[in-house]
Order: structure tokens, then sequence, then C-alpha cells
């Protein structure tokens, strides 16, 4: 739950956040969105994986 404020703040940067997913998306399928999304996944963990190791060091 937000005050009014921090819904005010989360609605203007969703709406300047949209239009620029939109455009940055333009001619991908949603296969090759979707695909992208898997693989960014996958390299986080294995990055955090790795942060997570360094702590243990």
């Amino acid at each position: 739950m937000l005050t009014d404020k921090g819904q005010l703040a989360y609605d203007a940067a969703i709406k300047a956040y949209n239009p620029r997913v939109n455009a940055m998306t333009k001619g991908l399928s949603l296969e090759d969105i979707q695909t992208a999304h898997r693989v960014m996944a996958a390299l986080r963990e294995r990055l955090d994986g790795e942060l997570d190791a360094e702590k243990h060091d």
C-alpha cells in the first residue's frame, strides 16, 4: 500500500517507463522476449551465486 504521494510517484514512473519498453521491444516476437527474459534471469542467478560465494570466502 502506498501513500498518495507514493502512488503519484509510482504512476509517473510507469508512465515514463512503458513507452520506453514498447520502443525497445518493437519488432521482437513474444517468443524472442521470453527467451531474452530466461537468459537474463539465468545470468542474474549465476551472478548472484558468485557474489554470495565471494561473501563466504
